[in-house]
């Protein structure tokens, strides 16, 4: 695989009619935004099939455009039949958004951005915890499914496929009791994707309130006009502290609006509520648990 940075707005027909030399035994060809580079050294790479990993990039800013030149045993991104669901892309759920109006897109009961978000990601994942093969808002996909038959019964099966895995992603904790919760977030224009991690909060059912222990979250979303921004909670008996990080500083207006809506939230729980900010690339999205990519993820 070779890879070259893109300038903003490059068409990319017409930078494959122009590629060096060294570039021409490409068998594929995508175009792909940087994620994030890890520090072990890797580099996730969002395309329309998923998201690959690749070794040995330079340092470069989240959010840089670049062109995939693929060849011999690289030169598909998506392997054989439909591209599998990954951590940050659902193509599936994406192929059945496109045969609804956004009227109907924002029946489905997906978390969207507003203030029911809260309910609406508490209701996503009451719905994975059910035993049910069918929670309410998968219900409500399905009303979205074309008429075709054919096209019909491949985005159920592989809809339900996916779904399967979110709930045993979702019922694993890690060593540390780390749980980690995949949680799309659907506005007008795009899916975009919450990653939860959460510890703490079964060791709590069934406490006396006073013995509780604080439980932990760490909510990591990308953002393509903010980039990636990272909230850090703890929740204690009487208390709720919150730190916000992204790589650049946040604008002042904004900061003020988040801070009134936990003084708010904390105001209605009871809870004295504290939010911090904290700018800067000293920090990186917590890993999703390596042992889910096993046998379903694409990336």
């Amino acid at each position: 695989m070779r890879v070259l940075r893109l300038n903003p707005g490059q068409d990319l027909d017409e930078v494959v009619r122009t590629l060096p030399r060294e570039f021409t035994s490409a068998e594929q060809f995508a175009k792909g935004r940087l994620v994030e580079q890890t520090p072990n050294g890797q580099s996730l790479v969002r395309t329309d099939a998923g998201v690959l990993r690749v070794n040995q990039l330079p340092n470069l800013p989240s959010g840089t455009l670049l062109l995939l030149a693929l060849s011999g045993s690289s030169g598909t991104l998506s392997g054989q039949g439909p591209a599998a669901m990954s951590f940050n892309s659902w193509p599936a759920l994406a192929a059945l958004l496109h045969h609804g109006t956004g009227e109907v897109r924002a029946r489905t009961g997906l978390p969207q951005p507003g203030p029911g978000l809260a309910g609406d990601i508490a209701g996503f994942l009451a719905g994975l915890k059910q035993n049910s093969s069918n929670p309410g808002w998968l219900s409500a996909l399905f009303r979205l499914l074309p008429q075709e038959p054919h096209k019909a019964s491949e985005l159920s099966e592989r809809l339900g496929h996916d779904v399967e895995w979110l709930r045993q992603l979702s019922a694993k904790s890690d060593s540390e009791g780390w749980r980690f919760f995949l949680i799309p977030l659907l506005d007008e224009r795009q899916v975009t994707y919450l990653r939860l991690h959460v510890r703490g909060e079964e060791s709590n059912k069934g406490q006396p309130t006073e013995a509780a222990q604080p439980a932990r979250f760490v909510l990591d979303i990308d953002f393509e006009a903010l980039g990636p921004l990272q909230l850090d909670g703890l929740l204690a008996r009487q208390s709720f502290d919150v730190i916000l990080r992204s790589r650049t500083p946040l604008d002042p207006g904004l900061q003020d609006s988040l801070n009134e809506v936990l003084l708010a939230a904390g105001a209605t729980s009871g809870l004295e509520s504290r939010l911090s900010f904290h700018a800067g690339s000293d920090w990186s999205p917590l890993p999703p648990p390596g042992d889910a990519l096993k046998g379903h993820v694409s990336a």
